[in-house]
């Protein structure tokens, strides 16, 4: 039996009168708020770029920087200890939700298909 990927769930979908198992890939979505703007700018470190987001605990930011990485680098620690020794962060936000969560969160609970092609 497979071991199963950390990042890895299953959707089953049912299409048509078909049920059929989808896989899907999940990486960790982390918001990151630094006290000056960051000097590599959208794009540097995980993909990162800037947004505005309501932090939690009612926590202020002027430079708010969503990161994606992989759920393997998160789990390691050293990517989010890399975040954290910046003296520019405030604060690293959302570590502590589950990975499923997160994955409910993005991609919802309902789904549609839409067609693609040339008449499209």
């Amino acid at each position: 039996m497979p071991v199963p990927i950390p990042r890895s769930f299953t959707a089953w979908v049912l299409a048509g009168g078909t049920l059929h198992s989808l896989p899907l890939r999940v990486s960790r979505r982390l918001a990151v708020a630094m006290r000056t703007p960051d000097r590599d700018g959208d794009l540097g470190l995980g993909g990162k770029r800037r947004i505005t987001a309501a932090l939690p605990r009612g926590a202020s930011a002027d430079h708010v920087y969503e990161v994606d990485m992989d759920e393997a680098d998160f789990a390691s620690g050293l990517e989010v200890m890399d975040l954290l020794a910046n003296p520019s962060v405030l604060g690293v936000f959302e570590r502590h939700v589950p990975l499923v969560e997160a994955a409910v969160q993005r991609f919802g609970c309902v789904a549609t298909l839409k067609k693609v092609g040339s008449d499209g």
